[in-house]
Formats: structure tokens, sequence, C-alpha cells
């Protein structure tokens, strides 16, 4: 009788240790199944949100700047150790398993077994998070080294894009032979008129005049200096979206800074669109440029296909603030193209 006793004892022990075990391979399967994967989401679009925020150049203040790449650093480190430490969390409750014995009990041997497999599941998943927010706090680390260099002092910032500027200002020569130093408008009006001279120079009384084969020669001249110009300017991709709507496609771009003059749009039968043309950069450009690495001026080309359109009744608009609506209307918003047929559409009852 006491043996018995003692035994129900053991099993009610062992029946409480199994208990608890399961409660924390609910707790450990609830944080690898649903929070360890939103926190790994959550740190990947902010990681990458901070290095678009640092490259694209986006107005923020220079100490929250630190403090968020201080958090996002030290947000990645924390994941990476927890799912370390969950892994070991998980093989200690594995190894607590041989502790327990069933004491003959079908009930807990079985209620053990599919504890163990449960367990075992839970260190693969667990492995492989910790593999992935490893790789998570590589990449995370590498990216916003790379970026570091925004973290430099304002006044160093502003002394190396002064230096800059004035490396790549054009140097325009005077009338006394002296080189002026102005803004960078200044230098293009005058290296505009360096490249454009007076055909006419006053010696004394008399005027030179230029034969016109001079004059021809100079203008070929000028227009291939001015498609050099061009080429040597680099390829901008502005952003632009396209919008269906019921009676035709609308296209919309940003070309702020871009003058009318300086944008050609080309509309085919085949309905293909092509919106070309070209930006000249200003002393901000350049700055703004040098800052986020990738040019914000240059030569620009968007080439669409649209497939049931009628592209020779298209229309463009360049409004002030800088964006261009192209509208291309569809063949099924005009009465008169939904009345064409082909010949080859008539049914003609032949005879033999």
């Amino acid at each position: 009788m006491k043996q018995s006793c003692e035994q129900t004892e053991e099993v009610v022990l062992a029946s409480k240790q199994l208990t608890a075990m399961e409660e924390k391979v609910e707790a450990f399967k609830y944080s690898l199944l649903e929070r360890i994967p939103q926190r790994h989401s959550l740190l990947c679009g902010r990681t990458c949100g901070l290095v678009w925020k640092l490259r694209s150049g986006k107005s923020i203040g220079r100490q929250d700047l630190v403090d968020n790449v201080k958090r996002i650093q030290m947000e990645l480190g924390t994941l990476d150790y927890h799912t370390k430490e969950l892994s070991e969390n998980l093989t200690q409750l594995l190894c607590q398993f041989d502790t327990i014995e069933s004491h003959g009990e079908e009930e807990l041997k079985s209620k053990r077994k599919a504890l163990v497999i449960d367990v075992q599941r839970l260190l693969n998943c667990a492995d492989k998070w910790k593999q992935k927010n490893a790789r998570l706090r590589k990449f995370g680390e590498a990216l916003i080294s790379q970026t570091q260099s925004v973290l430099v002092d304002p006044s160093k910032q502003e002394k190396k894009a002064y230096e800059y500027d004035t490396m790549e200002k054009p140097t325009c020569i005077d009338g006394n032979g002296l080189d002026t130093d102005s803004k960078l408008s200044q230098n293009l009006m005058q290296f505009s008129d360096f490249l454009h001279p007076k055909s006419e120079r006053a010696q004394g009384e008399s005027d030179l005049q230029t034969p016109l084969d001079e004059l021809a020669s100079y203008s070929t001249e000028h227009t291939t200096s001015n498609s050099d110009e061009l080429a040597s300017l680099p390829v901008w991709k502005p952003y632009y979206q396209i919008q269906q709507r019921d009676n035709g496609i609308v296209l919309k771009t940003s070309l702020r800074g871009v003058a009318r003059k300086n944008v050609k749009v080309e509309c085919f039968a085949t309905g293909m669109v092509r919106i070309s043309g070209f930006k000249l950069p200003n002393e901000k450009e350049l700055a703004l440029s040098n800052f986020c690495g990738a040019p914000t001026y240059g030569r620009f080309e968007i080439v669409e296909h649209f497939m049931s359109v009628c592209s020779q009744l298209s229309a463009w608009e360049l409004r002030s603030n800088g964006t261009l609506d192209l509208y291309i209307p569809s063949s099924s918003a005009h009465p008169w193209t939904q009345n064409q047929y082909s010949p080859s559409s008539i049914n003609i009852q032949c005879r033999v």
C-alpha cells in the first residue's frame, strides 16, 4: 500500500512537470512562430528605410540621425542574441525530458513523446531563424557602415561641398586676361558668351566683316560643341507613373527645373511613346548630386508602349510645378474609331 501511494505521488509529480514543460513549449512556439518573424520583418524594413534616408539626403537632424543608427544597431544585436538564447533554452528543455519517467503510465509516455517531437521541431526552426537573424545583423551593419560618411561634421561637409563646386565650376577669362570667380549662373552665362563670340569687333573706326564661309564653318562648330556638351551630361532617370483612366492613359513625370524647350514628346502610331530631353545643372543640383551619389540632372529618356490607344491624338502639358502630364486617349473613347472595320471581317457568301 505504501509503495502504491509513493508511485502515485511520483506519477502526479511527473504529470505536473510535463504540464509546466508544455506551457514552456507553447511560449517558445509563440516566440518562434509569431514574435521573431514580426521583429525580423520590422527590422528589415527599418534598416533599409534608414539606409535609404541616409543615401537620399533627407533632411533629418544630426543627433536624431546618430540616435537612429545606434538604435538600429542595438536592436539588430538584441534580436540576434534573443534567437541564440531561445535555441539554448530549447536545448536545455529537451535535456530535461530525460529526467522525467513515465512510471509505466501510457498517458505520460505519449505526452512526453509528443512534447519531445515538438521541441525538436522548434529547435530546427530556431536554428533557421538564428541563421537568418545573423545574416540580417551582418547585412544591416554592412549597409550602415557604407553610409557612415553622412555622419561627418556639418562644417566639414560644407567645406567639402564648396571644394567640389570650386573644382566643377568652369573658368572664364575676361577681357583683361584674369580669371573670374563668381556664382555658377554667372559662369554659365560667361561660358556661353565665350562659346558665342561677337562676329564684329571695333578696330578704330572700321569694322571687320565676317565672310559667309566663316559664318558657315562657325555654325557647324557651334552645333558640334553643343552636341558634345549634351553628350557629356550624365544619364538622369526622373520619376514617372502611369495612370489608367476610363477614356485613356495618363503618364505623369516630374521634370522640375527642366525648360519646356528642352523637352521633346514623341507619339508613334505603333503605340510607342517617348519623352526625352535634358536638364542643365545649377549650384544646388551639383551639391545634391555629390551628396546623394546619383545625378539629379542630365539627359533623360522615357519610353513606354501602349496597346489600343490613339497616339496621334495625344496631348501633353508641362505645369509650373515641373509636372508633365501626357494624355493618350484609348481607341474605344472615340466613335469614329469604333465604326471602323477591316474588309476581312465582312462575311461574303460564295456560291459554287
